[in-house]
C-alpha cells in the first residue's frame, strides 16, 4: 500500500512539474518564437516582434540546438491592445492558425497577406484593426469566427469561398470589403450590423440572423433572390435610408424561428422604410406582397420581370422626376430634370431616385 501510494504522489509531482515547466523561447531575426516539442513533433508559434514599426518575413521554420522547429502558428494576444504599427508581415505556408486576439487594435499600414495553408482564425484576432494598408484572406478558409473583424477598418479582401460569416464577426466594420455578397450562404446574427455597407445582392438559399445587417445606416439597397431564410426579428433593422428592396420570392416569405423552421410574426425588413423606397416583385406578385403583415411597411410596391433586372439598373425612366433624398432620410429635392434635382444642393452624399433606377451620387 505504502508502495502504492509512493508511485501515485511520483506520478502527480511529474504532472504538476510538466504543468509548471516554462515554454521555451528563442528570437531570432527580430522574431520571437514558442517552441513546442511534443511526440517527436517541434513546432514553433510566433510570439512577438522587434519593433514597432514591424516589417519582416516568418520563415518556415526556426532552429534552436540544432532542431528545426516548424512554425504553424502564433500564440493568442500576440500584439493585442499594444496599437502595433504594422508595415508588412509575410506568414510562411506551414502556418494553419492565428490565435485569439492575435493582431487585435494594431494599425496596417501595408500589404498582411495570410498563407492559403492558414485554416483557423482565432475569435477577435483582428477586433479594432485600422489603418491605410490592406489585408488578404486566403481562400483556404470558409468561415468567419465570431467577433473576428468587429471595428475593422482597413481595407479587407474576402474570398469567394468564404461562405459563413458567425455572429458578430463583421460587426462595425468601417470599409465596404471585397467581396460577392452572393457567395454568402449563412449571414448570422449582428454579423455586419453598424456596418458601411451601401448596396448587398444575394444568391438562393441564403440565411440570415437577426439582426445581421442591422443599422447598417449607409445600406440603400438590398437585392434578395428567390429562395431565403430571415431569422424572426428580421435583418435589417434600423437600416433607415433604404431606398430600393428587391424580393424574388413569388410567395412573399415571412420570418422563421431558425432553430424550429418555423414561421413567426414580424416584419421581414424590419424597419420602417422611407417614404420613397421602392420594393420589386415578381410579375403578378404586387398583391400578394400588398397583402402580407411581414411586407407591411412598403407603400410602394412595384412588379418587374426579374429575367430584366438589369435592364430596369440601367434605365432611367426619362418621363419621369428625380427625387434626391439625404442620408438622414428626407427626401430634399423632386424636379423634372437631374439638372434642376442636384442644383443648388450642399456638398455631399445623397441618394438620386427615378421611375426606375436608384444610386448614389456625391456632390
Amino acid at each position: 500500500m505504502r508502495r502504492f501510494l509512493i508511485i501515485i504522489l511520483t506520478f502527480i509531482g511529474m504532472v504538476l512539474g510538466a504543468v509548471g515547466q516554462e515554454a521555451e523561447y528563442v528570437v531570432a531575426d527580430g522574431v520571437r518564437y514558442r517552441l513546442e516539442a511534443r511526440d517527436g513533433d517541434y513546432t514553433a508559434l510566433v510570439a512577438g516582434f522587434s519593433g514597432p514599426p514591424i516589417s519582416t518575413t516568418v520563415p518556415e521554420s526556426v532552429t534552436y540546438n540544432d532542431v528545426d522547429y516548424m512554425v504553424v502558428g502564433t500564440v493568442s494576444n500576440l500584439l493585442k491592445g499594444g496599437m502595433f504599427e504594422i508595415q508588412s508581415i509575410v506568414f510562411p505556408e506551414t502556418m494553419t492558425s492565428i490565435g485569439s486576439g492575435c493582431f487585435w487594435g494594431c494599425k496596417i499600414e501595408g500589404l498582411m497577406k495570410l498563407p492559403n495553408s492558414l485554416k483557423e482564425i482565432g475569435m477577435c484576432s483582428f477586433t479594432n484593426i485600422s489603418g491605410p494598408g490592406e489585408l488578404i484572406l486566403p481562400e483556404s478558409i470558409d468561415e468567419i469566427p465570431w467577433l473576428t473583424f468587429t471595428g475593422m477598418n482597413v481595407k479587407l479582401v474576402i474570398p469567394s469561398g468564404i461562405k459563413h460569416f458567425a455572429g458578430h464577426s463583421m460587426m462595425s466594420l468601417g470599409v465596404i470589403p471585397d467581396y460577392d455578397f452572393r457567395n454568402g450562404r449563412y449571414f448570422g446574427a449582428g454579423s455586419f450590423k453598424q456596418s458601411a455597407l451601401e448596396e448587398v445582392a444575394f444568391s438562393d438559399g441564403v440565411t440570415f440572423g437577426k439582426g445581421a445587417f442591422s443599422s447598417s445606416k449607409s445600406l440603400y439597397k438590398i437585392d434578395l433572390p428567390e429562395e431565403y431564410t430571415v431569422s424572426e426579428g428580421g435583418a435589417f433593422t434600423g437600416c433607415v435610408n433604404l431606398m430600393r428592396v428587391t424580393s424574388l420570392a413569388p410567395q412573399p416569405p415571412t420570418t422563421v424561428d431558425l432553430e424550429t423552421g418555423q414561421p413567426t410574426e414580424g416584419l421581414v425588413i424590419n424597419v420602417q422604410v422611407p417614404d420613397g423606397c421602392v420594393l420589386y416583385v415578381p410579375q403578378g406578385c404586387k398583391s400578394a406582397y400588398s397583402k402580407s403583415p411581414a411586407w407591411s411597411n412598403f407603400k410602394i410596391i412595384r412588379e418587374i420581370d426579374p429575367a430584366g433586372i438589369e435592364d430596369v439598373e440601367e434605365d432611367a425612366a426619362s418621363s419621369g422626376r428625380y427625387e434626391v433624398w439625404n442620408m438622414a432620410g428626407y427626401k430634399v429635392a423632386d424636379k423634372p430634370t437631374r439638372q434642376e434635382a442636384v442644383a443648388g444642393l450642399p456638398s455631399g452624399i445623397y441618394i438620386l431616385r427615378t421611375d426606375a433606377k436608384t444610386e448614389k451620387i456625391i456632390l
